[in-house]
């Protein structure tokens, strides 16, 4: 889906931020599309860009004074309508347009932003996890020795599907898996234990990936 934000200089300088800190490229992406939103929205119910409403917000010369409470209530209930959303996406969206604001010196007040700015409750449920039979199912199902040792590598340290793939083969001993810190959430290096069944599982894998291949010549005939 292309994104139409490159009208608003205050939201290249926000993405630029949130690159510098976080140079994972789907992050930036995420809140781009999250300021789409938002950016619809202003356009729609004030008819000015993401920059003049920055403008507004933070001087009292430009254009009609907007209460930037009733501005993020007014979103809330315009994703209500316009989309089917769960409360914790309503949330993620709403964070997100509260970083972009405070960013440019929006002052938004957590006191008041708690009373004045009613967010549906995000009620987490338990989940239960895999059961032993349910992952040897799993793995008995995936026909590719590269996939079953991905999700076998998932299923024995539970790192993130991200964490895995950045892994390279000097990460490996086949007794531990290091992680870099650029590479996880929470930004620190990371050290997994591996089962002995993983790191043959791993082996198996490195040694196929690294096979002799046989090239068939064939003579057409003439």
């Amino acid at each position: 889906m292309a994104l139409l934000l490159t009208d608003n200089s205050t939201v290249t300088k926000f993405i630029k931020g949130i690159s510098i800190r976080n140079p994972n490229a789907n992050t930036a992406y995420d809140y781009k599309k999250r300021l789409e939103s938002f950016r619809k929205f202003v356009l729609q119910q004030h008819n000015i860009s993401l920059d003049e409403l920055i403008l507004t917000l933070t001087t009292y010369s430009h254009g009609p004074k907007i209460d930037v409470y009733n501005l993020l209530s007014d979103y809330i209930d315009y994703i209500q309508k316009e989309k089917r959303v769960s409360p914790l996406t309503i949330k993620l969206l709403v964070s997100t347009v509260r970083s972009y604001l405070e960013t440019f010196d929006v002052e938004i007040s957590p006191r008041k932003f708690k009373f004045k700015v009613i967010t549906p409750r995000v009620i987490r449920s338990d989940k239960e996890s895999l059961s032993k039979p349910d992952i040897q199912t799993i793995l008995n199902a995936c026909h590719s020795i590269k996939l079953k040792s991905y999700v076998l590598f998932l299923a024995v340290t539970g790192c993130r599907a991200v964490e895995a793939l950045s892994i390279r083969l000097c990460d490996i001993n086949f007794e531990t898996a290091f992680i870099r810190g650029e590479c996880t959430k929470t930004k620190k290096d990371r050290t997994l234990m591996l089962t002995n069944e993983l790191a043959q599982q791993l082996k198996l894998w490195i040694d196929y990936k690294h096979r002799t291949r046989t090239i068939n010549h064939y003579d057409p005939i003439n």
